[in-house]
């Protein structure tokens, strides 16, 4: 704990949380702001761990709604 993660290890984690929810269907909103929050990472303009964590609240929300 406390290791800054790299830019690649957050958009490989991002890319995952992308594909666990592409699963689930009915996406209009979660993919769109899953590539925005990546384009973000990318960009600098938050920082990896911010857009992990971001992401990974959109597939937490994803899965509860999903039953």
């Amino acid at each position: 704990e406390g290791a800054k993660m790299s830019r690649h290890e957050a958009l490989a984690e991002i890319r995952a949380i992308m594909s666990q929810v592409s699963v689930m269907g009915g996406n209009d909103f979660e993919i769109p702001a899953l590539e925005n929050i990546m384009t973000n990472v990318e960009s600098g303009e938050i920082s990896p761990e911010e857009g992990v964590h971001q992401a990974q609240n959109i597939a937490d929300s994803k899965s509860s709604d999903y039953h």
